[in-house]
């Protein structure tokens, strides 16, 4: 955590001797600059989903500094894919790096060459861990210390905040719940069918060791799973050894397709 707050800090003061030396411009940064978070929806399926940070109204922008507060249960920071957009055209230096879990700190340094730029500061991707359809996982700014190419800080900086919508493009999704008794354990898969027709579904419930391993899987009898209704497969496993618990929906054992992202019960003690 040290070496990250010592990093970051040495981004930000090589940023102001840079920009005190370049000065390649008289012009001051405008009034009202307005940083945001596009909202993005992504299937529940996609392992990973780009967000883009934009602009708007921005005067010879030099360098920007600013955090993403997310939650880190649902999503993590995909390392290295922070990339420009199109507000700095001569990037010299961009970082991003997650200081503590659910808090990624980014800084850029570089010229415009024009006056005026609105449009996409940058693009991030996040890794979807463990969400379900219908969950909202906001994205919300801080910090935000953007300058000009003197190294003047721009005073008035408004901010909104993104979200990323979990939808589900086949309208089937799952979620499970497991009790432990010693040695024995309980688990209950949850299957929603949100479509207005009938939907056969397989249900296979895998475990795994700490590094991940495949110990085990079970297979539960295939159904057809009526329009707008939900099932439970309930089943208890003895002398049960494993740390993790994922749940599965086919569509049928044969072609194996899946119609929902696989549900991961938090791990076992």
């Amino acid at each position: 955590m040290k070496q990250c707050a010592k990093k970051v800090f040495l981004f930000f003061v090589v940023t102001i001797f840079y920009l005190q030396a370049v000065g390649v411009s008289h012009l001051i940064a405008a009034d009202n600059l307005t940083v945001k978070i596009n909202n993005v929806t992504a299937e529940e399926t996609s392992k990973t989903v780009t967000i883009t940070v934009t602009t708007e109204n921005v005067v010879n922008l030099g360098s920007f500094g600013f955090r993403i507060n997310f939650n880190p249960a649902k999503i993590s920071f995909v390392e290295g894919s922070a990339v420009k957009g199109e507000t700095i055209s001569n990037w010299l230096l961009l970082t991003a790096e997650v200081i503590q879990p659910g808090v990624l700190v980014i800084g850029g340094l570089g010229i415009t060459t024009s006056a005026t730029q609105s449009g996409e500061l940058l693009h991030i991707e996040f890794n979807i861990e463990n969400a379900n359809p219908g969950d909202e996982i906001d994205l919300a700014l801080s910090h935000l210390d953007f300058c000009n190419s003197q190294g003047v800080s721009i005073k008035s900086i408004n901010h909104q905040n993104g979200k990323i919508l979990l939808t589900s493009q086949t309208g089937i999704s799952s979620y499970g719940t497991c009790e432990i008794n010693g040695q024995n354990l309980k688990l209950t898969a949850t299957v929603v069918n949100s479509n207005d027709t009938q939907q056969n579904i397989s249900v296979i419930v895998a475990f795994y060791s700490k590094n991940h391993q495949l110990k085990s899987i079970y297979m539960f009898d295939e159904y057809t799973l009526n329009p707008n209704s939900s099932v439970e497969f309930e089943n208890e496993f003895v002398n049960f050894n494993a740390d993790n618990v994922k749940i599965f929906v086919w569509n049928n054992l044969d072609e194996m397709k899946p119609l929902c992202k696989a549900y991961n019960i938090k791990p076992l003690i």
